[in-house]
């Protein structure tokens, strides 16, 4: 069975956010149109702080510090230490004066499993853990940052489109 490791990403050990920075970089960032994702691989995981600064295309804007320093990690682990999956993930509060309405939500940013252990539900598995973290940080809602893939169109994900996805 997988075991799923989760923590704020700079207080996972350094040996899992290596492997799962391997594995995000070999699954979202394995040619030249998709290279720009792992400078924000790595500073999401911590892995490197002196990769240059992400930033959001949509905003067209860095992405603060603070705002990475708010990512958690999960790492999916196998019976000796095997990292098989990793996930970035985020609780985001809703504006402040909107207290307590119901728009907090919780930021799926990056998840991907190991190509040799794919189709054997991990990725399924790590996507519950993060709806049940992000019911804990009592977020209304999961928010997924995809590239269109149909493993998000799934319908046992019980994941909606949402109204911006076709920006």
């Amino acid at each position: 069975p997988m075991h799923i490791l989760h923590s704020k990403a700079a207080d996972v050990p350094k040996e899992y956010r290596a492997a799962a920075s391997a594995i995000l970089c070999a699954r979202l960032a394995h040619n030249s149109k998709l290279a720009a994702n792992v400078p924000l691989i790595h500073r999401v995981l911590g892995v490197t702080k002196s990769a240059p600064g992400p930033h959001c295309h949509k905003s067209r804007r860095p992405i603060e510090r603070r705002e990475l320093d708010e990512y958690h990690c999960a790492v999916g682990v196998l019976d000796g230490g095997i990292v098989v999956a990793a996930a970035a993930y985020r609780h985001v509060k809703g504006p402040r004066r909107a207290a307590d309405n119901g728009l907090d939500f919780t930021e799926l940013l990056l998840l991907a499993v190991d190509a040799s252990h794919e189709r054997r539900g991990f990725a399924k598995a790590m996507v519950r853990h993060i709806e049940r973290e992000g019911a804990r940080a009592r977020s209304a809602r999961l928010v997924v940052v995809s590239n269109g893939h149909a493993f998000w169109l799934q319908p046992q994900l019980r994941l909606e489109p949402s109204p911006l996805s076709s920006l």
